[in-house]
This record gives structure tokens, C-alpha cells and sequence, in this order.
């Protein structure tokens, strides 16, 4: 299979709804990945398991802020370096590009450096969905390596970190990226496809392409866009989405609590659910969400506020009071749901009390309504 330039605006469409609110968004770095494999010719996207073990797949990813990139975005050679010094540290030549999370912009990072490169992006990620932390990976949680971890700026200015673990680079790289301008490209837990095809999420780039296929192809309506998300989760590694409730945003509470993104939201019902009002909390992303004070969804399950009237998914920093929505729950995938994933993305990594219960589950039970 080839990402052709067509692509590009699908897969950046389809990794907003597994951006879970968060993941950032930048038309800018969708139009330099577009125009990236317009020159350089369509990128391969390539199953992991068409990988011979010993190959060497190296995750590239953007992290700080998008708002920050937009105003001053990357030319291309800051991942390329990243990419470079890494091959070089380890004395490795990698075989294909994969990313560190597939929700929000960090779905189009491999493909910009893909195309630049002439390497195949790998169909699989490290997360899943969206994240706000770099050890909230599958792998950290299955003890790949995060370093050498190299990043890189705009400025022409490179970090290496070696022998850290994924805790002391998180720390690093958020005292380190602000002064660097807001955001940096990097290349780290690299590692050879036998421990990349234990450890991903299998199968995410085609799931990004079918949604964003299926949201343009809805021309906005929502309920044909819901039939067709089905079929799309339906036939991967997540499970049948579930819709929480339709209505109205009736009460928006937003702050910066340890320099992230955090607050909830009360929705409340119409037509059908009339009589229904649900809270949804977030950091970052969402996180939880809650009727009567009684948990319906939790992270790592993935949570989406749709726009009834385009079908597209709102941004937790886009949200307004009065907006018409509908909240969809998606089950993740079983490995989401290991233990040792649940040690760093289940509700007690955000502050949550309640215990991990897979909203499927809670459907089957009737806790949930469809």
C-alpha cells in the first residue's frame, strides 16, 4: 500500500478522532506533507509483520506545542537530523519510520520524514491514540528502550540523551523545549521489528485513512459518518464505538494545571436524551466521563466529542458553551488494556479514582447506553 499525496488530508483527518481531544492539530505540517510526497513520491505503508526481524525501525515524532509551530514550522531538516544522529549514535541504518503516538498531528510526522528520506512508514504506533506523556507508550510499558533519545529544533540545535529513562527524558525534554523555541522534532525507542511487532498497536495508519475516508465521504452527516465509523473500528484492533449521549455544552471549565491543559464540561441531553446530562473530564485529552457521579468511560478507553452538525471531531482548546455534540466512547485495543500498559495509562495516571473497567464491558452490562 502507498500514502499518496491524496492521503494526506485523510490520515490527518482520522487522526483527530483518535486524538481524543488532544494530539494538537496543524493544517501547516499537513501541507508540508503533502507537498513533501507531491515532490518526492508517494510513501510506502507497510504492515510490520512484512518486516524481517533484525530490521531496524526508528519512531519520529513533533513534541511541544503546535501553536508554537505554527507560527514558526519546521523545514524538514530538523527530523532528518534527528533521524541521521540517531543511525549514527547506535551504528544502525533504519529500515522504515513509525511514530510515538498516531492520534493528532504526530500521525503525519513519519510521512513528512518518509517521503524526505525514502523510507516506508511502518502501519503502527506506540500509543494508540493521544497521550501527553513520552512514557505513556506501549513501548516504555514493554521495556524498550527510550534512549538515545535525540531532539532537534529549528534553530539547528540538537540534544542527545543516552543511558535515561523515560521518566528523566519526559523531564528533560519539557525544561529543555520552551527554551528551544516551543516545540522540537525527535527520534527515539528505536528498536528491530521482532520487538516493534510485539509491542505496538498493529494496523493504526489504516485505521486514521478509514475514518478520515468516511468523514469526507459523509459530506458531514453525522449519522451516516457514525455507521461508517463503526465499520472502521469494527474490522481493527479497537472495538465497536459506543454513543454516550447527543446534546448541548451547557457548562465549560478550562485551566493550566501543571502546565497541561485540564478541566471537564457538562453536556445535556436532547431529543432522545432529553433527560440525560453527562460530565466529561480532561487533561490533555479526555479522560473521563460521568453521569449522576457514576463513571461510565475512563481513559485508556478513547473519548470524542463530535460536532452534530459536521461530524468532525472539537479540540479540547476549540470547545464552546452552546455547541450542538454528540460523545462517542471507543474501546481500545486489548493491549491498551495489559497490565503493564494500565501501570501508565490507566485512570490513576490521571488523577483518576475509579478502576479501569473496558466501556464495552459497561455496554454489555447496560451501564452504558448505545
Amino acid at each position: 500500500m502507498w500514502i499518496h499525496e491524496r492521503d494526506v488530508l485523510a490520515i490527518a483527518q482520522g487522526a483527530e478522532y483518535l486524538g481524543s481531544g488532544g494530539g494538537g492539530i496543524s493544517p501547516i505540517l499537513q501541507g508540508l506533507t503533502a507537498r513533501a510526497v507531491a515532490e518526492y513520491g508517494p510513501v510506502p505503508l507497510v504492515p510490520a509483520f512484512e518486516l524481517n526481524d533484525q530490521d531496524w525501525i526508528v519512531p519520529v515524532s513533533f513534541i511541544g506545542s503546535p501553536l508554537m509551530f505554527n507560527e514558526k514550522f519546521m523545514t524538514g531538516f530538523e527530523v532528518v537530523e534527528a533521524l541521521r544522529e540517531l543511525e549514527r549514535v547506535r551504528g544502525i541504518q533504519a529500515a522504515g519510520l513509525t511514530t510515538l503516538e498516531i492520534g493528532g498531528l504526530n500521525a503525519l510526522t513519519p510521512i513528512f520524514t518518509a517521503a524526505m528520506t525514502r523510507l516506508p512508514v511502518i502501519d503502527c504506533d506506540g500509543m494508540g491514540r493521544a497521550f501527553p506523556q513520552l512514557q505513556m507508550t506501549s513501548f516504555h510499558a514493554f521495556d524498550i528502550p527510550a534512549s538515545p533519545f535525540v531532539f532537534c529544533s529549528d534553530r539547528g540545535q540538537c540534544n542527545l540523551l543516552e543511558n535515561a529513562t523515560s521518566w528523566q527524558i519526559e523531564e528533560a525534554l519539557r525544561a529543555n523545549v520552551l527554551m528551544m523555541g516551543g516545540w522540537a522534532v525527535c527520534s527515539g525507542y528505536s528498536m528491530q521489528a521482532r520487538r516493534l511487532k510485539e509491542s505496538a498497536f498493529l494496523q493504526s495508519y489504516s485505521v486514521c485513512l478509514g475514518l478520515g475516508e468516511a468523514v469526507i465521504a459523509s459530506g458531514g452527516d453525522i449519522h451516516r459518518f457514525f455507521a461508517s465509523m463503526e465499520q472502521t473500528f469494527q474490522s481493527s484492533l479497537y472495538g465497536k464505538p459506543v454513543k454516550i449521549i447527543e446534546g448541548k455544552v451547557v457548562d465549560l471549565q478550562r485551566e493550566i494545571r501543571d502546565g497541561l491543559l485540564s478541566g471537564q464540561l457538562i453536556v445535556q441531553g436532547t431529543g432522545s436524551h432529553i433527560a440525560e446530562q453527562v460530565e466529561v473530564s480532561f487533561l490533555t485529552e479526555f479522560t473521563q466521563v460521568k453521569r449522576g457521579g457514576k463513571t461510565l468511560v475512563t481513559v485508556p478507553d478513547l473519548i470524542c466529542i463530535l460536532d452534530a452538525d459536521t461530524a468532525e471531531p472539537i479540540m479540547i482548546e476549540d470547545l464552546e458553551n452552546h455547541y450542538k455534540v454528540w460523545v462517542i466512547a471507543i474501546p481500545c485495543p486489548y493491549l491498551m488494556r495489559h497490565p503493564k500498559m494500565l501501570e501508565v495509562v490507566g485512570p490513576a495516571s490521571f488523577g483518576i479514582a475509579s478502576d479501569y473497567v473496558p466501556v464495552d464491558q459497561r455496554w454489555q452490562q447496560g451501564e452504558v447506553m448505545k
